[in-house]
């Protein structure tokens, strides 16, 4: 149908962002409108849909199994919820709204008091990423190490937060593919999702030079075949995100006059 596109209109990519979504719904295709929902969040966050569209309601309907009208209460709740838009004529469909992150105290107290759960969420990045590094240093040819590269490149050609962000998901979402487990992807994709949804509440730039040195790192030791090196560099590069969230966290907090938040109780480095 001319007005209800594919999303990216190559069969094989369209088929690759499907079995994503599955993931990032957490659950099997016969799911509710309130998974589904919390499936595009998901990629809304991690900024895998093509310029932020919304896939058509058709091909969700198709990807998740589920009626139209399901997807559509699904994205009914994500336009309460300020995530989402009309863009303006039915072939539009869906875009995502802009995170705002201009207000550097509003999300203080919100932001210390999650701090536990961020710590929690880079622990068991560090585990699961680091791991996945070594292994795929054990697999690593020329379309993996190529599809790195090109990600390191577009991370430092990104002209804006969202196309940094949508490089840097590619970046982790190679190495979990190239483990060629489904778990471990999804373990990648949720908990990658879970950690930005509280960076989108912090006005904090992004470190492109040290994010630049530390993928380097890691693409260096894959091309090298040394699992130890890629777990190593994994680890400290999650490490240093970690600590990035805390010095901000506090900062917010004394420009605040708000008490010092809780630092993270555990180091995530393996």
């Amino acid at each position: 149908m001319p007005n209800d596109p594919e999303p990216t209109g190559d069969p094989e990519a369209d088929r690759d962002l499907a079995g994503l979504l599955g993931v990032l719904a957490g659950g099997p295709p016969e799911v509710a409108r309130e998974r589904i929902a919390l499936a595009l969040r998901r990629a809304l966050t991690l900024r895998i849909f093509t310029d932020d569209r919304v896939p058509s309601e058709r091909w969700l309907a198709e990807a998740f199994g589920v009626s139209r009208i399901t997807v559509r209460q699904a994205l009914g709740l994500l336009r309460d919820q300020g995530m989402v838009r009309s863009g303006g004529s039915r072939r539009a469909g869906m875009v995502s709204l802009p995170r705002s992150t201009s207000d550097p105290t509003a999300p203080t107290a919100l932001l210390a008091g999650a701090m536990r759960d961020i710590a929690d969420i880079m622990v068991f990045r560090a585990v699961v990423e680091s791991e996945i590094a070594r292994l795929a240093a054990t697999r690593a040819d020329a379309a993996l190490t190529g599809r790195l590269r090109a990600s390191v490149a577009a991370l430092e050609e990104a002209p804006d937060p969202t196309a940094f962000r949508r490089a840097d998901s590619e970046f982790h979402l190679a190495l979990a593919r190239a483990c060629g487990n489904r778990r471990l992807m999804g373990a990648v994709l949720v908990a990658r999702a879970d950690l930005l949804r509280w960076r989108d509440l912090l006005p904090m730039p992004d470190d492109v030079a040290e994010n630049l040195a530390e993928h380097g790192r890691i693409v260096t030791a894959i091309e090298a075949g040394d699992g130890d090196a890629a777990a190593a560099a994994m680890a400290e590069h999650l490490s240093g995100t970690l600590a990035s969230f805390e010095a901000h966290v506090r900062e917010m907090a004394s420009v605040a006059g708000d008490a010092t938040p809780p630092a993270a109780t555990a180091d995530p480095r393996p």
